[in-house]
């Protein structure tokens, strides 16, 4: 099973890159017509679901572990279980190139779980409907401040200092989503109900991440 951290959201939502959220997920454009009246009303949105969010007593949860490993050529081998994993090489980079001497990785899943569907009610109810939108593009961003949170956690574990590199699923460099498979296999996750794995090999809820983290 898992090791498993239910994280209080309030140290995660300093790390939300807010100009994504505003950007990326609400869509502000970069024209300077309008720009400040839309920036001040954003704010005013993110503050509230940010509120929202800390007096509703939702948690961020992290499922981890760390794992030995060594690599052949381009392929990561869990040493106790045998499953391999074979990355691209893009302009001589390949993620078995991070593995250091101590052949150590960490492998995180994080999630908001099944929380914010009290929120989504309660905005149903209210008919407050643009609010679900924000609330959609807030959350995707919360989700990947919460990994970032998680990433610090991990490196205070192992008592290191620096920014150790984390690759999600999905990416260049880890293109491949069916590796999650191994990835749940491993965290040995069938025994919780916070987060599932789509036949797609996707995540549900949509607030979830995962990630390899190399020492």
């Amino acid at each position: 099973m898992a090791k498993t951290r239910r994280l209080d959201l309030k140290n995660v939502i300093p790390l939300i890159f807010k100009q994504s959220v505003f950007s990326m997920a609400w869509g502000m454009n970069k024209r300077k017509q309008g720009r400040d009246e839309v920036l001040t009303k954003f704010n005013a949105i993110f503050d509230y679901l940010s509120q929202f969010i800390l007096h509703s007593g939702i948690k961020g949860i992290a499922y981890f572990d760390t794992f030995k490993v060594h690599s052949k050529g381009d392929t990561l081998i869990f040493n106790d279980s045998g499953i391999e994993w074979s990355f691209p090489r893009i302009r001589n980079r390949c993620l078995t190139d991070s593995i250091a001497e101590r052949g150590e990785i960490a492998l995180q899943v994080v999630t908001l779980g099944h929380s914010l569907e009290t929120m989504i009610a309660q905005f149903e109810l209210e008919e407050k409907y643009s609010m679900l939108f924000y609330l959609h593009g807030y959350s995707v961003w919360l989700t990947e401040a919460l990994a970032k949170y998680h990433h610090r956690l991990i490196r205070g574990d192992w008592m290191e200092q620096g920014q150790a590199e984390r690759y999600s699923f999905g990416y260049p460099l880890c293109p491949d989503l069916k590796m999650q498979k191994d990835l749940f296999h491993l965290l040995k996750m069938e025994n919780q109900n916070e987060v599932t794995l789509l036949p797609s090999f996707m995540m549900m809820p949509e607030q979830s991440t995962s990630a390899i983290v190399f020492r």
